[in-house]
């Protein structure tokens, strides 16, 4: 977006230039630029008409109110595609796929930057998570983090009254909106156009300088206005099912996490994981493998899957021991007794 909004990616300081003038988009046949409806025109260099929408190449010049721009393309060195490029770190996340590591690399470059983000995923696939490492690689780093979600009382939450608002509370940093898809119209409504103003309420002299992350499932349930504003940047996360590669990383992690550092994840249940659909992503894959190791009880069948799963973790931690359920109960932390309790529970052969 350029314009004279403080929201622009590139931001114009010229009365005669709209709110939200035009919208440019790099594709394969050049630098598109498409006029938003502005009061005063989008003119290419040499034609006396105003365009709606064309595409532009280097050198070409093009003119908002009395400002002109100039294309240009600057050439970048690019790896040769035989040569790996090396992993990307975010945070503490574990993302080892080329798919997780293209999210990583995108991250990572719009963390630098200062507009709007639109992480969109299914629930559960960890959205938060990196846009929360997002605002620690940015330079708002310095200021809190405030969080809503919109399945909360999200309008007292963002637009409050008497300045404790969370868009005025996020002043110099970065909100980060959940599920931001699940507002309603209205809201949405009110939303984009405090973003379109810079400010929270129509008449308000303080002026917004709030970095928005937003998380959503599906893009195309927002208003067109608001998608405008957060979807200009966008980092789509994929489903799990579509990085099966990556469930058995991701499960040691939460083990280790978790505090069960000597065990390790047997061949059985290697691909009960990997064969499960993971209806809730990766936080039902956390919440899952966390629990293989403990006692079942009552909260267990609520975890899908769970009983099939822990029967071959149990399984596979038997044999790793060569039967001895004494240094298997070590391993799990709990007595001998209770262990033996659970392996009959479970159907295991000790034998």
């Amino acid at each position: 977006m350029v314009g004279a909004a403080p929201a622009s990616a590139l931001v114009l300081s010229d009365d005669t230039v709209s709110r939200y003038h035009v919208e440019l988009d790099v594709l394969t046949a050049g630098l598109r630029v498409r006029d938003l409806r502005s009061t005063n025109g989008t003119y290419l260099e040499d034609e006396d008409d105003p365009i709606a929408e064309t595409f532009l190449w280097s050198q070409q010049r093009f003119r908002l109110g009395e400002t002109w721009l100039k294309v240009e393309a600057v050439d970048e060195p690019v790896a040769p595609s035989g040569r790996p490029r090396p992993n990307v770190q975010l945070g503490g996340l574990v993302g080892r796929s080329s798919q997780m590591q293209d999210v990583f690399r995108r991250a990572e470059h719009l963390a630098r930057a200062d507009g709007p983000v639109l992480l969109e995923g299914p629930v559960g696939s960890g959205r938060a998570a990196v846009a929360r490492q997002m605002h620690r690689l940015s330079a708002r780093a310095h200021k809190p983090l405030w969080t809503v979600d919109a399945e909360l009382d999200a309008s007292t939450l963002l637009f409050g009254q008497h300045g404790d608002s969370l868009l005025h509370k996020a002043h110099k940093g970065t909100l980060l909106l959940r599920n931001v898809d699940r507002l309603s119209a209205p809201l949405q409504a009110d939303l984009s156009q405090a973003i379109e103003r810079g400010t929270v309420r129509p008449h308000d002299h303080h002026r917004l300088d709030v970095r928005i992350l937003a998380t959503g499932a599906d893009a195309a349930a927002l208003e067109p206005a608001l998608a405008r504003h957060l979807g200009a940047a966008k980092v789509t996360i994929p489903r799990l099912a579509d990085r099966r590669d990556e469930i058995i990383p991701l499960a040691e992690h939460f083990l280790q996490g978790a505090g069960w550092a000597r065990i390790r994840i047997g061949p059985l249940t290697r691909r009960r994981l990997i064969e499960h659909d993971w209806p809730e992503e990766v936080a039902g894959l956390s919440r899952l493998v966390q629990r293989l190791p403990r006692p079942p009880d009552t909260a267990d069948d609520a975890l899908p899957s769970l009983p099939e799963i822990r029967a071959a973790f149990l399984n596979d931690l038997l044999r790793s021991h060569d039967g001895d359920v004494s240094a298997a109960s070590a391993d799990l932390s709990v007595p001998a007794a209770q262990l033996f309790r659970t392996l009959h529970a479970y159907d295991v052969d000790i034998d």
